[in-house]
């Protein structure tokens, strides 16, 4: 269980300017009657700990669980254009054939790393990863996930591609990543799609290729014998599989999209 925030305010370094009141998604501030912030005791143990007051105080007055805004890591000033990331979000592939070489391991760990920063409902970051290193890992959840779809006439053409040899499930993917957490968690689905939807972006900055396993992720909603076979306890539960690794080839266009679909009101 998680312990309660311990939150902090440095009274000479205040500014009173209001900023952690207004910023708090848990109304936890409030001014006195000469703007110094105080902890609103009634609200108090509702902290999230998504660490917007440290984030925003502009003279580190704040200490959340005792680090202070002098401690993290500054913002940068000067985010990304919007040419930057549109190049990025529209040249990012969904990759089914790779080269067969893992990706190191201090590199894979350097982009879960990130994931960290994705947002997650009230902060839970309730997720944790399983990272499949190598083809034979890989194949061998293929075959799991084609043993849950053999019950499936639907399935029986990638069943009959997959008994030839063809990964029709992984495509062939060095690496395979697999998003869970409690199975009561109900908001564990948007929480992995945000934290897919980051890696994705991610592992293209880095000249790494993805696609989302959604056979995977299908079979797991259908068979604990996926989560088991990665031995995930009987009380967590599959949100996400994305397949991870160095692209076959390289994409030089990017391909057109259907108009948006978008009404202002």
């Amino acid at each position: 269980m998680t312990k309660p925030a311990q939150i902090t305010i440095n009274a000479e370094k205040c500014l009173r300017d209001g900023i952690c009141t207004e910023v708090c998604p848990c109304n936890i501030f409030r001014p006195d009657e000469n703007g110094l912030a105080h902890i609103n005791p009634d609200n108090a143990a509702l902290c999230i700990r998504c660490g917007h007051c440290v984030a925003a105080c502009p003279s580190s007055a704040i200490s959340l669980n005792g680090v202070s805004g002098e401690q993290l890591e500054a913002a940068p000033t000067k985010p990304p254009t919007f040419a930057e990331l549109s190049g990025l979000v529209k040249s990012r592939r969904s990759i089914r054939s790779y080269k067969p070489e893992t990706i190191e391991t201090d590199e894979l760990a350097r982009l879960f790393d990130l994931i960290r920063w994705a947002p997650t409902a009230k902060n839970a970051q309730a997720l944790s990863w399983i990272v499949l290193n190598g083809k034979e890992k890989v194949l061998k959840l293929s075959e799991a996930v084609i043993d849950v779809f053999r019950a499936d006439d639907r399935m029986s053409g990638m069943v009959a591609a997959f008994e030839t040899g063809h990964d029709v499930i992984h495509r062939g993917a060095p690496h395979v990543a697999i998003a869970y957490g409690p199975e009561k968690y109900s908001w564990g689905t948007l929480d992995a799609a945000v934290a897919v939807g980051t890696l994705e972006l991610a592992a293209k900055a880095s000249g790494y290729a993805t696609c989302w396993g959604g056979f995977t992720t299908r079979a797991a909603s259908l068979s604990k014998s996926i989560a088991r076979s990665l031995e995930i306890p009987d009380d967590q539960k599959i949100f996400a599989v994305v397949m991870l690794g160095k692209a076959n080839f390289r994409y030089f266009r990017i391909p057109q999209r259907d108009e948006q679909r978008l009404k202002f009101i």
